[in-house]
């Protein structure tokens, strides 16, 4: 399935030369790297300590909003 991403020059000049030092294309090194993300994203120790920053970033934000509201 045909996906299009936008790099910035250096992360582009980077991807390049990794592919070439590997013997790949640029779109099957991406492909490499892009699976083996995903693969660690989903990683169960991985994926718990994910959500755990998620919801510590989303009980700050709930209590900073209930400060601001202040008391009642």
């Amino acid at each position: 399935m045909p996906y299009t991403v936008r790099l910035d020059q250096d992360t582009y000049e980077l991807l390049m030369a990794l592919a070439k030092m590997q013997d790949k294309s640029a779109s099957e090194l991406s492909r490499d790297l892009i699976k083996e993300g995903v693969e660690r994203m989903v990683d169960p120790v991985t994926l718990k300590q994910l959500l755990e920053k998620q919801q510590e970033k989303l009980m700050a934000l709930a209590s900073g909003m209930r400060a601001a509201r202040g008391p009642g």
